[in-house]
């Protein structure tokens, strides 16, 4: 159920998070990063289950700041460092409690709000740019690797919109 997912208070101060963020600066809340952001959390939310009922803290800080930067360079070894943990042993603890790396987390919640951006029309660079990949070549790969690339229509509305 989703009351026994440890993840729910976070992903809910996330998602009032961002709406108050554009809220504050009068933009519409139809806007098509926010949707698909939104979109993606809840698509995090329902696919991924903790391991671990009772995430450790360090975890859920973690998971909140991959969350609120994911469109920019996260280096696996400056977030272990900011919780005064070994990068291995942050690595260890991440997979132990979510059932993952940090870095598969990350790479799925941008694939998440990627493929979600490409549904709504935007290009393959467009998406890529938004949601941290350097180069649209590299969300590509990324989608033909997880087996999305013809998820959404991708192929044709991207390549139509080029």
């Amino acid at each position: 159920s989703l009351d026994e997912n440890p993840l729910l208070p976070g992903y809910l101060t996330l998602m009032d998070d961002v709406v108050k963020q554009y809220v504050k600066k009068k933009e519409i809340l139809n806007n098509h990063i926010v949707t698909s952001l939104l979109e993606a959390f809840l698509s995090l939310f329902l696919t991924i289950k903790p391991i671990n009922k009772n995430l450790d803290n360090d975890i859920l800080k973690s998971i909140a700041y991959i969350e609120s930067h994911y469109n920019e360079d996260i280096i696996i070894k400056d977030l272990a460092s900011s919780f005064f943990l070994n990068e291995d042993y942050f690595i260890r603890k991440f997979k132990k409690n979510m059932g993952m790396t940090p870095y598969s987390y990350l790479a799925r919640l941008r694939l998440s709000v990627a493929s979600s951006l490409i549904s709504q029309g935007y290009t393959l660079a467009d998406a890529a740019k938004a949601t941290g990949y350097k180069y649209p070549s590299s969300l590509c790969h990324a989608l033909r690797k997880n087996n999305q690339w013809d998820n959404y229509g991708i192929v044709k509305s991207s390549l139509e919109n080029k």
